[in-house]
């Protein structure tokens, strides 16, 4: 799998790699989500919660992508 970034490489942003999925703000500071197939549901809580105050659409897009996210790997339980 190549590296993807959505929804593009300005930040903040998700990055999809090899080992898993990452979010990047905009202090360019990481925060695993997803590592290998184990999701970090308590990190992808805290990022919709410190992006969720008055988000702007791209926020808002990357909330929406961690809560489907969480979702995938719910039903995958």
């Amino acid at each position: 799998m190549g590296d993807k970034f959505y929804p593009d490489k300005g930040e903040p942003h998700i990055h999809e790699h090899g080992g898993g999925i990452d979010f990047t703000d905009t202090r360019h500071h990481h925060t695993k989500l997803l590592h290998g197939n184990e999701l970090r549901e308590p990190a992808c809580i805290k990022v919709i919660d410190d992006l969720k105050e008055d988000p702007t659409d791209r926020e808002q897009q990357i909330i929406d992508y961690i809560k489907a996210l969480v979702r995938k790997y719910k039903k995958k339980r």
